[in-house]
């Protein structure tokens, strides 16, 4: 049996809740923070996951919101504040694990844009789209380094998750 590769673990009513967020935007793109936890590769051949334990829909600042997105910074301030506050006085250990946006006409690939704000390989990225025309696909993303040249980005697959974020048993 080979190891598992790298996924995201995202519950469904999530995945709903920001194509919900996805269309009321519509024609603007939307976005938002994910939040959650980071579980490494556990050397006995799963590997490394990161579980979404709630979405953070925020304001997009672009000036040009139909073709762009900028997550409103108030929003995220405030995130990584509540965060440390968490931590420090529940010792909750929560993360910033990425951001999502939609593509109000487009398939839910990263786009030039996207890759020109790829500047945190540590960041997970999830889009959604096209918006109209029934159920948008929702696609996550990660930032992939490279020494020579800018950054890229490699799929990152959805892990079966119950409601709660646990991994099934498939």
């Amino acid at each position: 049996m080979g190891a598992s590769a790298a996924a995201l673990i995202i519950g469904g009513s999530l995945r709903t809740a920001m194509a919900a967020a996805a269309r009321a935007a519509y024609p603007e793109e939307c976005c938002g923070l994910l939040v959650g936890r980071y579980l490494p590769a556990d050397g006995a051949g799963t590997g490394a996951r990161w579980q979404v334990t709630r979405v953070v829909p925020a304001a997009n600042r672009h000036p040009q919101p139909r073709r762009h997105f900028e997550v409103d910074p108030v929003t995220h301030i405030a995130l990584l504040r509540q965060l440390r506050e968490r931590e420090a006085a529940e010792g909750e250990i929560e993360i910033l694990l990425g951001h999502y946006h939609s593509h109000p006409e487009a398939a839910a690939l990263p786009s030039a844009s996207d890759l020109a704000q790829a500047n945190d390989p540590t960041l997970i990225w999830v889009i959604i789209g096209p918006v109209q025309g029934g159920a948008p696909d929702v696609t996550a993303w990660r930032v992939i380094p490279r020494p020579a040249g800018p950054a890229g980005f490699e799929p990152l697959p959805f892990a079966a998750a119950t409601e709660q974020g646990a991994v099934k048993n498939a």
